[in-house]
């Protein structure tokens, strides 16, 4: 049975995704988003207190 070239693709692009991930200490894709999320609260609080933006 042929291998469709986009199933290939898709299964190359989350192999280099899982790859990323534990290369860069986490877990699985979910540790890495929570970490993203908290990383971006972290930059958006900053750049408002920079900017002396009360919320």
């Amino acid at each position: 049975m042929p291998v469709d070239s986009s199933d290939k693709s898709a299964e190359l692009a989350d192999e280099r995704a899982k790859l990323w991930t534990l290369w860069h200490g986490f877990q699985d894709a979910d540790e890495q988003e929570e970490w993203d999320e908290q990383a971006e609260r972290e930059r958006l609080a900053e750049l408002t207190s920079k900017n002396g933006v009360n919320s």
